[in-house]
């Protein structure tokens, strides 16, 4: 969960995301209270309305996962405040938990800070346009022209 930090326009404008991760960060940190011996071989890793996403390694690990929703949904209640009527799925994965993509921030040398039009370059295409069309769309056709020139 980016070492605790979380981007306050995320926080503002989705709060019920931002509190799901949070919870899903404080059920990762105390899974071994919460399921015992099964968090050896397992991990939370997902948490999605009220579906809680666990990777288990082996089938028997699975299915002591399954049977302990109720604990689960219990821990889900009194230790992080969660929706008193909520029923926690639990879904099991076999295996790893699935690879998350990264998102991904476009190279800063990629990002054109300011676009810079030459007024030469769009008199030139103004001067190439059809007499009969009207000035101002002489002015936008050769300003575009121009523009996707540069670019």
């Amino acid at each position: 969960m980016n070492d605790g930090k979380i981007n306050l326009n995320v926080a503002r404008f989705f709060p019920e995301v931002v509190r799901r991760l949070q919870i899903l960060d404080a059920v990762k940190n105390s899974w071994p209270s919460i399921v015992g011996a099964a968090a050896k071989h397992s991990i939370p890793y997902d948490l999605i309305l009220d579906d809680l996403y666990v990777a288990a390694e082996n089938q028997h690990t699975a299915q002591m996962i399954q049977n302990m929703r109720g604990n689960i949904t219990r821990a889900f209640i009194t230790r992080y405040k969660y929706d008193n009527d909520a029923k926690i799925n639990v879904i099991v994965r076999l295996g790893r938990p699935p690879v998350m993509k990264a998102i991904n921030k476009p190279a800063q040398d990629n990002i054109k800070q300011e676009i810079i039009i030459n007024d030469e370059q769009v008199n030139k295409y103004i001067s190439e346009c059809p007499e009969d069309l009207p000035d101002d769309a002489k002015f936008a056709i050769s300003h575009l022209r121009a523009y996707l020139e540069s670019i």
